[in-house]
């Protein structure tokens, strides 16, 4: 995915801008020189990360997972993240994607769901519900992307704001830790690291202009990075037997079950994660001030239930719109996607 300023709006009756007798180009649709293409990139990479990783994490410590197996369902989560984000920004087709600046990760509406259904049928179980639900989601897409005229800004709004305080939990036990009895929970140096990169977004945004301003979160977690070095909050012992590339297979669970009880409980959990990403990609096109069609929402609401399809054979999880990845957008005035309209 590419990311660029966002698009300067015309005056009124202006007219679509001079291109010399060619057809006019959306400038969402623009491509971006290679270098600027990949730091941008990385910029939404590290601004997804966190969250797409926290779901596994926390999957895998409720159910007592192997560190190898939890080191897998993070493998799998990215390998279907990065899918289902390709997708969402390039297309295929008038099927699947849509076709703007936006960022998949594993959504956290599955996490309570996906552990109680483990607990009590078995992760094969959870996987063949997810199955179902991606299958649910494919056939619903097109009748759910009808309700849009049921999201004015105001609704998109508060849906972005409440998923962003769900996840204060998440980012808070990132910072201070997870177990309130560890020697190091909570510790004054932890938590000024993680102000001090905050602030630095702040600073690098009101200071800069161009293309530093645009890239100040990633030269904040780049500095915020360094800060953590002497403080020794990093290790990469364990990346010395790590190969550099990695693939978590089909079925690493067995083959999946099917419980009633689950199937319903994980379409459930598809309706939310649809009603999640129709506002995320509201707001999206908002920035980017290109309309948001009917049919645009039902291609990317389609690629969110793909991923839960590709999830349940690949051990993975279900993709949602990242509303961090929206936020970036706004913060960034980056709003360009890789590859020029058909």
């Amino acid at each position: 995915m590419s990311v660029t300023n966002a698009p300067e709006a015309q005056p009124p009756g202006a007219g679509p801008p001079d291109t010399g007798g060619r057809p006019a180009v959306h400038p969402v649709d623009e491509v971006l020189p290679a270098p600027r293409l990949f730091v941008l990139g990385l910029q939404h990479l590290f601004i997804m990360y966190a969250g797409a990783v926290a779901v596994p994490l926390i999957v895998g410590g409720a159910l007592k997972l192997p560190i190898s197996t939890i080191g897998l369902l993070v493998n799998a989560d990215l390998f279907v993240s990065g899918i289902a984000t390709i997708i969402q920004s390039v297309g295929i087709g008038k099927i699947f994607g849509v076709r703007l600046p936006v960022v998949a990760g594993a959504t956290f509406t599955v996490l309570s769901p996906m552990i109680i259904i483990a607990q009590q049928y078995g992760l094969a179980a959870v996987y063949g519900a997810m199955l179902c639900s991606g299958v649910f989601g494919l056939l619903i897409a097109k009748p759910f992307s009808m309700m849009i005229r049921f999201f004015p800004p105001l609704v998109a709004g508060t849906v972005i704001c409440v998923i962003g305080l769900s996840l204060i939990g998440a980012d808070v036990s990132l910072i201070a830790g997870d177990n309130p009895a560890a020697k190091d929970y909570g510790q004054v140096s932890h938590i000024a690291l993680a102000g001090l990169v905050m602030l630095l977004i702040v600073v690098i945004t009101r200071c800069f202009r161009g293309f530093v301003s645009q890239i100040a979160v990633l030269l904040s977690i780049a500095i915020g990075t360094l800060a953590a070095w002497p403080m020794g909050l990093l290790d990469f012992s364990s990346t010395h037997s790590a190969a550099w590339v990695g693939f978590s297979g089909f079925f690493r669970f067995g083959h999946p079950k099917f419980e009633a009880a689950a199937i319903i409980s994980m379409c459930i959990v598809m309706l939310v994660t649809y009603t999640e990403s129709t506002a995320d990609m509201l707001a999206v096109s908002e920035m980017v001030d290109k309309k948001l069609t009917q049919n645009d929402l039902a291609r990317g609401l389609a690629t969110d239930a793909l991923s839960a399809v590709l999830a349940g054979f690949l051990n993975s999880f279900p993709d949602t719109a990242f509303a961090e990845n929206v936020g970036l957008v706004g913060e960034s005035g980056s709003a360009r996607r890789s590859r020029r309209a058909p």
